[in-house]
């Protein structure tokens, strides 16, 4: 299930609760405390010349193309 139709089940009532990562405060929807948190990872291929390193900037993932979600509300977008 997308985000965006995660939204719209909340909204429609279709589900009661959604335990989802990195959800935002939507119009429509209140997020309630946290469950439980996890440090981000980076994933990138064992010879990539940050796989070494133990930490990452945001200045050094600026440099990089990077995937980004799709079918994600602008809300949602410019939080991340």
């Amino acid at each position: 299930m997308t985000y965006k139709a995660a939204v719209a089940a909340l909204r429609d009532e279709d589900v009661d609760v959604l335990l989802a990562e990195t959800l935002v405060a939507e119009p429509g929807v209140v997020v309630g405390p946290v469950v439980f948190s996890e440090r981000r990872a980076l994933v990138v291929p064992a010879d990539h010349h940050l796989a070494a390193r133990e930490t990452v900037s945001r200045e050094d993932l600026a440099l990089l193309p990077l995937i980004t979600a799709v079918d994600v509300s602008p809300v949602w977008h410019e939080a991340h």
